[in-house]
């Protein structure tokens, strides 16, 4: 019954390509495919790279809604097209991705105390040297009128 030659070849890659979504990043605004999604808890989705770099700058919020979040929030979409993935795997690649969130944050946390440490040095070396400043100037006035009381002492008789 079949009117010609079918490849049984055409309807999966059909399928497959069918299942393939593809958004723009609203941070990038370059095409995001499928097996590249994260999506933060109020559901927008973004590159994954994107977003962790959008919360590594220190944004504490969804780039699209403004709802609060942060970089443990990310949550990396996996690609179920291939029924062959393992669940176990997926969660692993979950644990995985946050594992590595946490120690980007962490380092970014670590990177801004140690600069902050850095001003704090900064301000205290320069109250130090306006200290020592205030103190040559004092001493130089002492010493003028030290001088002036010395002259005045000679020209008595």
């Amino acid at each position: 019954m079949a009117d010609g030659p079918t490849n049984s070849n055409a309807p999966d890659v059909q399928d497959s390509n069918a299942k393939r979504l593809f958004v723009c990043c609203a941070i990038c605004k370059e095409r995001v495919s499928s097996d590249e999604f994260a999506a933060l808890p109020c559901g927008h989705l973004f590159h994954f790279m994107c977003i962790m770099y959008f919360f590594i700058c220190d944004w504490s919020s969804c780039p699209e809604c403004r709802k609060p979040s942060d970089i443990g929030d990310i949550m990396p979409l996996l690609n179920f097209a291939d029924n062959a993935v393992n669940i176990s795997d997926a969660e692993k690649k979950l644990m995985n991705y946050r594992d590595a969130l946490r120690k980007l944050h962490k380092a970014h946390v670590d990177n801004f105390n140690l600069e902050k440490k850095e001003l704090e040095s900064a301000v205290e070396n320069l109250n130090l040297k306006k200290e020592n400043y205030e103190l040559k100037r004092k001493y130089l006035e002492l010493t003028r009128e030290n001088k002036v009381l010395k002259g005045l002492l000679m020209m008595k008789p």
